[in-house]
C-alpha cells in the first residue's frame, strides 16, 4: 500500500463509481460555472467562496448512531470552496454532524456535515465544514 500511486487510484475509483447524481434542468450548465460566488449578506460569511467543479468521492467517516449506513464510495460533484470548508452536490441525503471523507485529485478532506438541502430524489446540496486537508497520500483510500 505504501507505493500507491495516489492519481492512478484515484482515477480508478472514479472510472468504476456509479455516478447515480440527476441535476435538476436549471443546472444543466453545472460544469460550466467558475468564479467567485456572490453573497446576497456577505457579513454573516466568515470566508470568501470560490466555484470549483470536479468530480470527488466521498466516503462516511463517523455516521450518527440512529441512521443505519453502510460505508461505500459515492461519486459527488464539489460546487465551490472556501478557506474554512466546501460545498457538493450527492446522491444521497446526508445528516447534520456526520463526519466524511472527500477525496479530490489533488489532495483529500476531513469534512463535517453541516447541511444538506434536497434538490430531487438524487441530489442534494451538501454544506460541510473543514476539519482537515491532507495533500495525496495512500491514507485516502484507507
Amino acid at each position: 500500500m505504501l507505493d500507491l500511486d495516489y492519481s492512478s487510484h484515484y482515477a480508478d475509483l472514479v472510472g468504476t463509481t456509479d455516478w447515480k447524481i440527476e441535476l435538476p434542468e436549471d443546472q444543466k450548465d453545472f460544469f460550466l460555472q467558475s468564479g467567485i460566488v456572490s453573497t446576497v449578506n456577505p457579513e454573516h460569511r466568515a470566508s470568501q467562496r470560490r466555484i470549483v467543479r470536479v468530480r470527488g468521492l466521498m466516503i462516511l467517516e463517523t455516521k450518527l448512531p440512529s441512521i443505519p449506513r453502510e460505508r461505500q464510495w459515492l461519486g459527488v460533484y464539489t460546487k465551490d470552496f472556501s478557506k474554512d470548508g466546501c460545498g457538493l452536490i450527492s446522491p444521497m441525503q446526508w445528516f447534520p454532524e456526520e463526519i466524511v471523507r472527500l477525496i479530490l485529485p489533488t489532495f483529500w478532506l476531513l469534512l463535517k456535515v453541516e447541511r444538506c438541502r434536497r434538490w430531487n430524489r438524487h441530489c442534494y446540496d451538501v454544506g460541510l465544514a473543514l476539519l482537515q486537508r491532507h495533500d495525496p497520500n495512500p491514507n485516502a483510500f484507507i
